[in-house]
């Protein structure tokens, strides 16, 4: 749990917020203690975030921003509702200072392991999809995962933590494309190649899975499928493309048409989708939201992004990806 600040009282302020009782400036410092508290959170997960998003610049302080925003939405009334029913029906009840900030730090923790998920979840359809197929395979062969300094390594059962190095990114990048075209000698024939090279026999779970995807050629059989046949990138970037086209056309008719956006912002959702869809056909990654609009609106910040495009754009991306979806079981 993260030790609470000296200058914040978490039981006196919630107290406060729910008789509506305090200042706005105490509000908003309230508010930015809770946003670090997330930041913590989210920094001890940065590198399994930098792993999975393919992306070294990912904004920390954006996404514990994003993760604590649902804890102070308001109601009609301006009460802070959601915050207070959590508070009143947490048991044990909350009677002390040091109750209260285990309550506090439980539900922003909650909160931004659910963003985190989401994020991985949305970052890439065809990246997920080939992780739950090294997922199964890690079952299959009864191997097992283990974290070292950040990251996510595939071992044997029994494997000994000692001072043996890990292969570096950039090397296991560079393993000849044959060690992963069969998937039920590929653990083997990596393991012993780490072996030759005098490292641990640790296969890093995220590399791999990028090498996987970046091969471009074939992906993982699914494993519920014993027949399903492997997915060309051809297809993947006709996926990509005709799920643009059935995004930018729902646009137009339910936004462009129906007068809910202008012509102007149409051209920019356009053109950011777009954007979408180069990034997971050439680099099969793809960057925070915010990043996709800032090239399109010059001095765009992050808090006008939220108050004004963000509802908008996360509908479009995940429809994007819905149709992507229904595309990819057709």
């Amino acid at each position: 749990m993260i030790k609470k600040s000296r200058s914040v009282n978490v039981l006196k302020t919630l107290q406060q917020i729910f008789a509506g009782e305090i200042s706005r400036s105490e509000l908003n410092k309230f508010i930015e203690f809770s946003c670090r508290i997330a930041h913590h959170y989210v920094l001890a997960e940065k590198n399994k975030l930098v792993y999975r998003l393919k992306d070294d610049f990912v904004d920390t302080f954006d996404i514990a921003v994003r993760a604590i925003s649902p804890i102070f939405l308001v109601n009609s009334l301006g009460e802070f509702s959601s915050l207070k029913k959590s508070f009143y029906n947490w048991t044990p009840k909350i009677e002390s200072e040091n109750d209260a900030s285990f309550f506090l730090n439980k539900i922003i923790q909650k909160k931004t392991k659910q963003l985190l998920g989401d994020i991985y979840k949305e970052s890439n359809p065809f990246f997920n999809k080939t992780l739950d197929s090294v997922y199964y395979y890690i079952s299959l062969y009864k191997l097992q995962k283990m974290t070292h300094r950040g990251q996510t390594y595939i071992v044997k059962k029994g494997f000994n933590k000692t001072n043996g190095k890990m292969i570096p990114d950039e090397e296991f990048q560079s393993i000849p494309f044959s060690y992963f075209t069969e998937d039920k000698k590929m653990f083997v024939e990596i393991y012993k190649l780490l072996g030759k090279k005098n490292y641990q026999p640790a296969i890093p779970i995220y590399q791999l899975t990028w090498r996987l995807v970046e091969i471009k050629s074939e992906y993982f059989k699914q494993p519920t499928d014993e027949n399903a046949s492997f997915i060309s990138k051809q297809v993947v970037d006709e996926i990509l493309d005709l799920g643009l086209q059935n995004t930018i056309r729902k646009l137009e008719e339910s936004y462009l048409k129906k007068e809910k956006i202008s012509g102007k912002e149409f051209r920019i959702y356009s053109l950011a989708l777009k954007d979408i869809s180069d990034d997971l056909k050439f680099s099969g990654t793809k960057r925070m939201l915010f990043e996709y609009l800032k090239p399109y609106y010059k001095n765009l910040t992050v808090s006008k992004f939220n108050e004004k495009y963000r509802n908008t754009f996360e509908y479009l991306d995940k429809l994007y990806r819905k149709e992507m979806a229904k595309l990819y079981k057709a």
